[in-house]
């Protein structure tokens, strides 16, 4: 019996191999997509973002339109009084899209633990790692895809909704006005979700390259957090500076001086830091997930 190659199917390959840009994307793209198969963890994580989110934009826009209320009764008679409520106005917008954006970071927080604590640990519980090293994926291409997978969901829960609170100042306001005026705020908003998120992400990466599982990963995270607060408390009582030991005091210094607010007078320590400690912290949770996967690799 003589074989015979079906035409339609084995065809001449035409055309130049090359490796892809981005080999990271297929690895992102596949996590979110098995990530949100589970409904109920979207709904239980999103559903109080979205509230917030809804609830923020309306007290931006009640602001703008109690002024344009209040003008309009009042007439011509206070032009100068006008822009100088306008302009209150505007600071009073600021300072709610800033506090918007210390409450989504807790919600960022909750959706990047849960999701991103497996990210690696279940990797290893199943043996995943075996299959995607065998391809030509590096084991920077690896990180990336994973740690973007984390990120994703963080963005969706605090980068997300602080831009749409400022599309709605810049909306409600007369003239795009703030958008004119406070421009900054915008991307104040956007610089302190990614670092928020960018901090959160590799701490909680580096909890699930260390465990096999996804629990383990969630009370490493938790448990961590609570005994760096708690350590920087205890020796704040000491020395103030001395709170710059709690990742959560330096996220708030950060996020006062990204903004332009006041900083409260148990932060004693400075922006330096705060900015110095969150940028050790990623720096060491980086490299603990590189020597792990790379471990990982040598083994598979």
């Amino acid at each position: 019996m003589r074989a015979e190659t079906h035409t339609e199917l084995y065809r001449r390959f035409h055309g130049q191999l090359r490796p892809r840009a981005l080999r990271f994307w297929p690895l992102v793209a596949s996590g979110v997509h098995t990530a949100t198969k589970k409904k109920i963890p979207l709904l239980l994580l999103y559903v109080p973002v979205a509230i917030a989110t809804i609830v923020y934009s309306f007290v931006v826009y009640g602001k703008y339109a109690a002024t344009d209320r209040a003008n309009s009764i009042g007439g011509l008679r206070g032009v100068a009084a006008h822009f100088a409520q306008r302009a209150i106005v505007q600071v009073e917008v600021a300072e709610q899209i800033s506090l918007a954006s210390e409450h989504m970071a807790l919600f960022a927080l909750l959706a990047v633990v849960w999701y991103g604590s497996g990210v690696l640990a279940e990797d290893r519980r199943l043996g995943a790692h075996l299959l995607y090293f065998s391809r030509p994926l590096t084991r920077l291409d690896y990180i990336l895809g994973k740690f973007l997978t984390v990120a994703f969901f963080g963005a969706l829960a605090s980068l997300l909704p602080g831009l749409f609170i400022c599309f709605m100042a810049a909306w409600s306001s007369p003239n795009w006005s703030f958008l004119k005026e406070h421009g900054g705020v915008v991307w104040d908003t956007v610089l302190f979700s990614c670092i928020w998120i960018v901090v959160v992400s590799s701490l909680v990466q580096c909890a699930s390259s260390v465990v096999r599982r996804k629990t383990l990963a969630l009370v490493l995270v938790f448990g961590f957090l609570v005994l760096d607060h708690g350590l920087g408390e205890v020796l704040g009582q000491a020395d103030p500076r001395y709170r710059a030991a709690s990742l959560l005091y330096c996220i708030a210094k950060l996020r006062m001086w990204i903004f332009g607010l006041e900083s409260h007078e148990f932060l004693a320590f400075g922006v330096r830091t705060a900015a110095c400690v969150l940028a050790g912290v990623v720096a060491v949770c980086f490299a603990v997930v590189a020597a792990r996967v790379r471990r990982l690799e040598v083994v598979g």
